[in-house]
């Protein structure tokens, strides 16, 4: 039986082909259902979509009206039965060998389990201030220690269960990583390349999203929101290359997203989730 691959896409012309075709580059025709579901999509996604899955037989291409994230995963959950089920931003760059260990991993599992492979940040374009941003983020335990989510999940079919259907959540990684227990969660093989924003300002305003959407998960599930200690932040600071600079710039950046996140509450506008489009304008 095929595994499922689930890719909700807003307005992502400029990546979807990229997505599709690094993750299929070496499949079998039957060996995925890819279900890319374009929400409320004003550009021509549906179309790069439909042209990349052309030659794979058991894919669909769902087109909704509304832009939302979390509508485009209940309809793609409507459109496949398959497990293991892959969750896959369409910006995220993954490949078929990393797929089949992430599907392998969770075809042996027999509890309820959700995975991902290991998170690269590609931050060649960014400006200063965003790599030295990301060099301290990486070492973070969030994410040095297999982070569950930024991009990528999956669940056996025991996972999805307990997912059930997606609640109207800003951030459905932080929701989904808060509903399993740490030995629940497993890193697999491989790596996903996520790009990193070009500029400061994109990276503070993903960031502030990021932590809304850990703040609403968190009167959900008390705790899953809950953001690395000052204690990881020190002993990050002590490695040997790192730069105070660095740690200094992760500080700032952080404050600034808080601030932010605070003001858009405040705004009543911390439901809205919005893209990053310069990382994606690289493609």
């Amino acid at each position: 039986m095929p595994s499922a691959v689930v890719i909700p896409a807003h307005n992502e012309a400029s990546v979807i082909e990229r997505c599709i075709r690094t993750l299929l580059s070496s499949a079998e025709t039957d060996e995925f259902h890819v279900c890319v579901v374009s929400n409320g999509s004003t550009d021509n996604t549906v179309a790069q979509a439909t042209s990349a899955l052309q030659d794979w037989p058991l894919s669909t291409v769902v087109d909704i009206d509304i832009p939302s994230k979390i509508e485009a995963l209940r309809a793609g959950d409507l459109a496949t039965s398959h497990y293991p089920r892959v969750y896959l931003d369409a910006d995220i760059q993954m490949t078929t060998e990393t797929l089949r260990a992430l599907v392998d991993e969770l075809e042996a599992a027999h509890s309820p389990t959700v995975a991902a492979p290991k998170l690269v940040v590609d931050w060649r374009h960014s400006t200063w201030p965003v790599r030295a941003y990301h060099k301290v983020w990486v070492r973070m335990p969030y994410v040095a220690e297999g982070v569950i989510g930024s991009g990528v999940y999956a669940v056996n079919r025991a996972g999805g269960d307990r997912i059930g259907e997606f609640p109207d959540v800003v951030n459905d990684d932080a929701y989904v990583r808060g509903l399993f227990s740490e030995r629940e969660r497993i890193s697999t093989a491989g790596e996903f390349v996520s790009v990193a924003p070009v500029s400061l300002r994109a990276l503070i305003r993903r960031r502030a999203r990021t932590e809304l959407g850990n703040k609403q998960v968190d009167t959900i599930i008390t705790g899953s929101g809950s953001s690395s200690t000052r204690e990881s932040l020190l002993r990050v600071a002590r490695e040997r290359d790192i730069r105070l600079a660095e740690v200094v710039t992760y500080a700032g950046i952080t404050v600034a997203a808080k601030l932010l996140a605070a003001y858009r509450k405040h705004r009543g506008t911390d439901g809205q989730w919005s893209m990053d489009m310069s990382s994606r304008n690289l493609s």
